[in-house]
């Protein structure tokens, strides 16, 4: 069973050679979830690995990920999305998780 689903969206490359990235994600428990804008999945996935991976144990991927463009350049083609620190874990990222129904295990 995986911990989350993590769907990207992203735009294409603008005139300023901009790409931008948000991600939804979801907890198929509960089937609740959030999309949060971000530069890269690799910095959501940083964030849940620090929050629901224990650093004694072998990595591995708890997450089922999928992605699609919107065929635009424009910012606006996005799905609506939440701002957060995308670099650290932060008490904002662990109220949105618990938000869909997620119990964060104490640091």
């Amino acid at each position: 069973m995986y911990k989350a689903l993590l769907h990207e969206t992203w735009t294409k490359r603008d005139i300023s050679g901009n790409v931008y990235h948000t991600v939804k994600i979801t907890n198929p428990k509960t089937r609740n979830s959030f999309t949060v804008s971000t530069c890269s999945i690799g910095n959501v996935e940083h964030i849940l690995n620090s929050i629901f991976t224990d650093v004694s144990k072998t990595y591995y991927c708890p997450w089922y990920i999928t992605d699609s463009c919107t065929g635009s350049s424009r910012l606006s083609s996005l799905p609506d999305s939440i701002y957060l620190d995308e670099c650290h874990r932060s008490i904002q990222w662990e109220k949105e998780l618990r938000k869909i129904g997620y119990r964060i295990p104490k640091q």
